[in-house]
């Protein structure tokens, strides 16, 4: 074997063990499993109550809304769990909790912000009775949350998606400014949007792609925006669709299972439909 080649199995093989190593090491300076890691975690990450030791806890007044602020210069993601507790607070990465900054203001809105680059691609806990409204500005969101009505208001956002442990009765976006994806970060998940029974998106000069939607109804309102239904996944379906445009805008349903489609549109929008769909609303009339 060449002396070349020895050297690139050398580094491969470094490099695929390293981090696991580090991991090891890490865990291991306590004297702690990796099982008794994950349980504490758990316990930590579900238990509002449960002592500090790889999360740090911040105990909050009562607040209705929250908000996340990001950067437009360098904008990113965040990842936001949503934990039912009768107590508020707000738990974080040890490690990562100094670069975070969390208020809750006169009205009851809590804001959280942070230090770039270290604010994105973290997990933020929030506990809370009741998780009803969501604001993110400059700053998208990987979400997790079980609720009847969630409301999430959207300027210059780039990503939303919602675990497929989420469950919300009615989902309402309200997106402005934004090329948002809603598609699952991996095509093995069977929906981007958890588990959502009916869902408003309301669009203002922005493009959204949805992969995948599995929704008893669904209506937009969309205003000079973009629109795409990517099923590249099996097994999308929207029972009752609900479109109303304003202005220049392209929807795009792919191959789509739609029960029904009804509403108003402008002159200047543009509808691409399968010729599945295109027959069955011709024969409908």
């Amino acid at each position: 074997m060449k002396t070349s080649s020895k050297l690139l199995i050398t580094l491969a093989i470094a490099i695929f063990i390293l981090p696991f190593s580090i991991l090891s090491y890490t865990v291991s300076r306590g004297r702690v499993g990796i099982d008794e890691y994950s349980k504490t975690f758990h316990a930590e990450a579900t238990q509002i109550d449960k002592e500090d030791q790889y999360l740090k806890t911040t105990a909050l007044t009562a607040f209705q809304k929250v908000q996340v602020l990001g950067s437009a210069e360098r904008p990113g993601s965040v990842n936001l769990i949503f934990v039912k507790s009768d107590k508020y607070a707000v738990k974080i990465d040890k490690n990562k909790a100094s670069y975070f900054k969390t208020t809750v203001n006169a009205e009851g809105v809590l804001s959280i912000t942070g230090d770039e680059p270290y604010f994105y691609h973290n997990i933020i806990y929030i506990f809370t009775p009741s998780a009803q409204e969501l604001i993110l500005k400059h700053v998208g969101a990987n979400i997790e949350v079980d609720t009847e009505r969630l409301t999430v208001q959207a300027d210059s956002v780039t990503e939303l998606r919602f675990s497929p442990e989420s469950a919300i009765g009615e989902l309402v976006v309200e997106m402005r400014n934004s090329s948002l994806n809603m598609s699952s970060p991996t095509r093995e998940a069977a929906s981007s949007m958890g588990t959502i029974r009916n869902a408003t998106l309301h669009l203002v000069r922005s493009d959204l792609r949805i992969e995948t939607p599995k929704v008893d109804k669904m209506q937009i309102k969309s205003e000079r925006s973009k629109v795409v239904f990517d099923n590249r996944s099996p097994g999308g379906s929207i029972h009752t669709l609900e479109l109303h445009t304003q202005g220049e805008n392209i929807v795009s349903l792919d191959s789509l299972r739609v029960g029904g489609i009804q509403g108003t549109l402008s002159e200047e929008t543009t509808i691409d439909l399968p010729i599945h769909q295109l027959r069955k609303l011709i024969t409908n009339k």
